[in-house]
This record gives structure tokens, C-alpha cells and sequence, in this order.
């Protein structure tokens, strides 16, 4: 399946025909996948909006919305509700979101926040400060974590988090050599 054409009325009908089979899920998210979000016979409404807006809509189709970057920020403040650690994942995520999501308190949430590269520098200063290593490891790989932070987790105690750094694109030339030279 390499195209899908949209035509509003067929659309609708062949989605609410397999909205409880896993098909539609696939198709929606080949289609999601392909880049094609938006097409004028949906009325200028972009394809993301247009199967949200469905009833009955499969769980898996919404989680799949929940982490399309090309999905609307309003429909990621919705989404939010069912699925945060997806939307807090996503990178086209606006800040304002992230930062109501960063009140939840459990570690798969902050672990979500801690790898988004959107996530706001203060968000992610305190998430270096976890008291769980993987949250740590993932701002440590995170390419917006500012170089501050990134010497402050070139010397975690753990060496996953120091890997991390290591790895990290963002990393400046100074920190590359001070954990060249580290023993682990």
C-alpha cells in the first residue's frame, strides 16, 4: 500500500466499518506515517483533526495521533488525558503541555519528559537530579540538555548516565575528554 487517497465520505464509512478491528489502526498509522496528513477533499481539515474527531475511535489509532509530531496542539492537551507519557514523548509537544505533564510525579512520566528534546531546561535540570538512573540516563542523552547539566552528569555515579553523556551530540569536546579518561 504505498498511497491512500482521501475521499471524505469513503473515509469515514470504510473506517467506522473496521474502527473495532486492528485493520483500521494499520491503515491510519501507514497512512500517518506516510506524511500524508492533509488533503483537500477533507475539507481543509487536516487528517489527524479529521480522525480524531471519530467516535468509537480505536485505542491504538489515538495513541498512534498521541505520538505523530505533525499532530495539533490542541488535540495533544486532549490526548494527554489518556496517554501522557505519549504526549510527553512527542517533540512537537508544545512547552506549556510538557510542563503540566512534569506535575505527575511517577518515573515513566518523567523518564518521557527527560528524553523529549523539547522538554523546558528547567524541567530537565531537575530531572538530572532523579533520584532514579534511567530518568538521569535520559537527560543525559538528551540533545537539548545544556551544557551545564551535561558536566554535572559526566560525573553521576552511575556509569550508564556517564555513557550517556558520552553519546550525546550535543556534548562538548571538553566533557568527551574528561570521560575518555574515566576508569568505567
Amino acid at each position: 500500500m504505498d498511497t491512500i487517497t482521501c475521499d471524505k465520505s469513503a473515509l469515514l464509512r470504510a473506517l467506522w466499518q473496521l474502527v473495532d478491528d486492528m485493520t483500521a489502526a494499520v491503515i491510519a498509522v501507514h497512512w500517518l506515517k506516510s506524511g500524508q496528513h492533509s488533503h483537500p477533499d477533507c475539507g481543509g481539515q487536516s487528517l489527524l483533526q479529521y480522525l480524531f474527531q471519530m467516535r468509537g475511535l480505536d485505542y491504538n489509532l489515538r495513541k498512534a495521533i498521541a505520538e505523530n509530531p505533525s499532530t495539533p496542539p490542541e488535540i495533544l492537551q486532549h490526548l494527554a488525558e489518556s496517554f501522557p507519557v505519549t504526549v510527553a514523548s512527542n517533540p512537537s509537544t508544545p512547552q506549556a503541555i510538557l510542563q503540566d505533564l512534569a506535575k505527575h510525579t511517577y518515573p515513566e512520566m518523567r523518564e518521557a519528559l527527560a528524553s523529549n528534546p523539547s522538554t523546558p531546561q528547567a524541567i530537565l535540570q531537575d530531572l538530572a537530579e532523579d533520584v532514579y538512573f534511567w530518568v538521569r540516563e535520559r537527560v543525559a542523552g538528551n540533545p537539548g540538555a545544556s551544557p551545564k547539566m551535561l558536566w554535572r552528569l559526566a560525573e553521576d555515579e552511575c556509569v550508564n548516565v556517564r555513557k550517556a553523556v558520552g553519546c550525546n551530540p550535543s556534548t562538548p569536546s571538553e566533557i568527551l575528554s574528561r570521560l575518555a579518561a574515566d576508569q568505567d
